[in-house]
């Protein structure tokens, strides 16, 4: 309940083919025309998945395949992970841990997610936190100066870490240079700013990491949106998806961003606080056949955080360099009867009403 529902289109959706790297070779464009898509989030037959190989186990992504239904692998088997009953006990752990102990940290990237998150945490929760905004080098000036306006405003004291030595040379060297065969780019930043949030979490002795991812943070044999994680001095800290386990939807972020007194900052790219999405998209989007950032918002689309509408709309006006014209010729070459099939409601996510609406 309370979870954005999309509903399924087409087999072979022409407003996701639109948003495939439409170049020989890919995986976006077949002989036949546009291929499978799941009904639905954006996953689609024969994708080559780079950044899910973070968040999906393993098994999923190489048994992935659609369903007579429709809808691929993935989405059936997050539904059989969840446990409704098991997030909300992970979220009132995480609010109860806080608030006894020594507060929180929010994991502030300065984008609108992470402002949501702050902006829940500290206003709706009531908790004492503190910002941690990492400074990766590719943080425009106008996101640091929201950041800390919005952390003023808040009351809400601001720390701010930067690359070590010669780590900020490194990330310049994978951002000019990573193929499909590395690691994403954000996977370096991301294990720098957990290093780092583990030092800040001792500084100021918080129990607590929120941080604004809007799917789950571990997917084992159920998906959590809270884990225990170790820090430098041997402490055991609670690191939680807050938007995740409190069910913000996408609509909910906006109006969270608002209310904060900031807004949603437009720049290239996918991201809308960081430029590293925009210098990479297209060298890697058209070697694994898609924009990458798609596949996060296919998960969000996953777990209800957003419509698939809005997600496709979000491509489109996010990275118009990799639309071409024959993506709309191969899409245009399914059959009628493919073009005329109705859609079906998307079974609502197992989970009960939202504890912050």
């Amino acid at each position: 309940g309370g979870r954005a529902v999309a509903r399924y289109p087409a087999r072979g959706d022409r407003a996701l083919h639109d948003v495939l790297v439409a170049t020989p070779g890919t995986h976006s464009v077949s002989k036949v025309g546009a291929p499978r898509t799941c009904r639905r989030c954006l996953s689609y037959q024969g994708m080559q998945h780079y950044l899910n190989r973070r968040a999906v186990p393993e098994r999923h992504l190489w048994a992935f395949a659609i369903g007579d239904d429709g809808v691929c692998n993935l989405c059936h088997a997050y539904d059989d992970a969840l446990d409704a009953e098991l997030i909300d006990r992970e979220l009132l752990q995480v609010v109860t841990a806080a608030r006894t102990g020594g507060g929180a940290v929010v994991a502030f990237s300065g984008g609108k997610d992470s402002i949501s998150t702050l902006y829940v945490a500290k206003e709706r929760l009531c908790l004492t936190v503190t910002a941690f905004l990492f400074d990766n080098g590719y943080l425009p000036d106008n996101v640091i100066a929201q950041a800390k306006r919005v952390c003023a405003s808040l009351d809400v004291p601001l720390l701010i870490g930067r690359p070590r030595k010669g780590e900020q040379a490194r990330l310049a060297r994978i951002v000019d240079r990573s193929t499909v065969s590395d690691p994403p780019p954000c996977d370096t930043c991301s294990d720098w700013i957990a290093r780092e949030l583990g030092r800040v979490v001792d500084e100021v002795g918080a129990d607590v990491v929120l941080i604004g991812t809007n799917y789950w943070i571990a997917w084992t044999e159920h998906v959590h949106a809270a884990a225990r994680r170790t820090t430098p001095s041997g402490r055991q800290v609670l690191f939680a998806n807050l938007p995740f386990a409190a069910r913000l939807t996408h609509a909910d972020v906006v109006k969270n961003v608002k209310a904060a007194g900031a807004q949603v900052l437009s720049m290239p790219g996918m991201s809308s606080n960081c430029t590293v999405p925009a210098l990479v998209q297209l060298r890697l989007g058209r070697a694994i056949g898609h924009v990458a950032e798609m596949e996060d918002l296919s998960l969000e689309v996953m777990v209800g955080h957003r419509t698939r509408k809005s997600a496709l709309a979000e491509l489109k006006k996010k990275a118009p360099a990799l639309l071409t014209s024959s993506a709309s010729k191969a899409a245009a070459s399914r059959s009628a009867a493919e073009r005329a099939r109705p859609s079906k409601a998307a079974p609502r996510a197992r989970r009960s009403a939202p504890p912050l609406r």
